[in-house]
């Protein structure tokens, strides 16, 4: 009976050491698990790291940058405003700029110079001239920025009469092309993109063609306008938009369009009322030698 009560209690405490040593198994093999992904994950670490020789943290950091940085499209480039000059670009206190109307009227076929100012600051800015042809030499327009004194106004922008618009080094930046209708202009650019900034003049309500709204196409975005006072030509950019450009292409228009058309008509009325005085003048003397009779 002792022998039996002996093997009853012996029974459960070797299933107690049967399982410690199982879970003792299980432990034992759960550490050599992690161990052997610890030291796969080291050699693949080592081994694919690359050796200090041969990259420089600039090379290194010029393989991350294609990840961060957005890759440009090609329409972002159609999207960038045209600018020939960087002066005028964002609204300050010399906008707008006003620019006086009575010289260009008076001289537009023996040439005229005029002082830009600007419209809130009252600075001369600007010094646009009109040189008519010399020599065989065609008529342009400049825009020249002031140079301090006893030194001479350097050329910002010209443009030629035949509506070319050539930048500070007389290169050709781009031309202005009749497209649609009356008074309509597209700036074709030099670099061959397709023409998206538009000038147009309300001839209709304005012939002198001293009115102008400058546009983005094909959204029509409004970039500029150009208004008439009764002394000044008033131009108005919109941020970020080059205002010397928008300048040159309304006094080039001016002085290579619209002026000479409007001379025309008056070279025009002129005739017709030298015409009727002289027909008038011819019937009062024929009256008169009536009368005599």
């Amino acid at each position: 009976g002792a022998a039996v009560g002996a093997t009853a209690a012996a029974a459960p405490e070797g299933k107690v050491s049967g399982r410690i040593s199982r879970d003792d198994v299980s432990l034992v093999a759960i550490i050599m698990v992690t161990v052997f992904v610890l030291y796969c994950v080291v050699v693949f670490g080592r081994y694919a790291e690359p050796e200090k020789d041969e990259e420089t943290p600039a090379v290194r950091w010029a393989h991350v940058l294609p990840g961060r940085w957005a890759v440009p499209k090609l329409g972002v480039r159609s999207e960038v405003l045209p600018a020939i000059c960087s002066k005028l670009l964002d609204h300050t206190n010399d906008m707008p700029l006003l620019v006086p109307l009575e010289p260009m009227k008076r001289h537009h076929r023996f040439g005229w110079s005029v002082e830009v100012t600007g419209g809130n600051s009252s600075r001369r800015l600007f010094k646009a001239s009109f040189l008519p042809a010399v020599r065989n030499k065609p008529s342009v327009l400049q825009v020249s920025g002031h140079s301090p004194h006893g030194k001479a106004d350097h050329v910002l922008v010209s443009v030629t009469s035949k509506l070319e618009i050539r930048n500070a080094e007389g290169k050709v930046f781009g031309k202005l092309a009749k497209r649609g209708g009356d008074g309509e202009f597209m700036l074709e650019e030099a670099s061959g993109r397709d023409p998206r900034w538009a000038v147009s003049a309300n001839l209709a309500a304005d012939p002198s063609g001293t009115t102008m709204t400058v546009t983005w196409k094909p959204k029509g975005r409004l970039l500029a306008t150009v208004t008439k006072g009764e002394r000044c030509m008033t131009v108005m950019n919109s941020p970020g938009v080059d205002a010397v450009l928008v300048l040159a292409c309304a006094l080039g228009l001016l002085a290579f369009e619209f002026a000479p058309r409007s001379a025309g008509r008056l070279d025009g009325m002129r005739a017709a009322i030298e015409d009727a005085e002289e027909r008038i003048e011819g019937v009062a003397e024929s009256l008169l030698d009536r009368l005599r009779i």
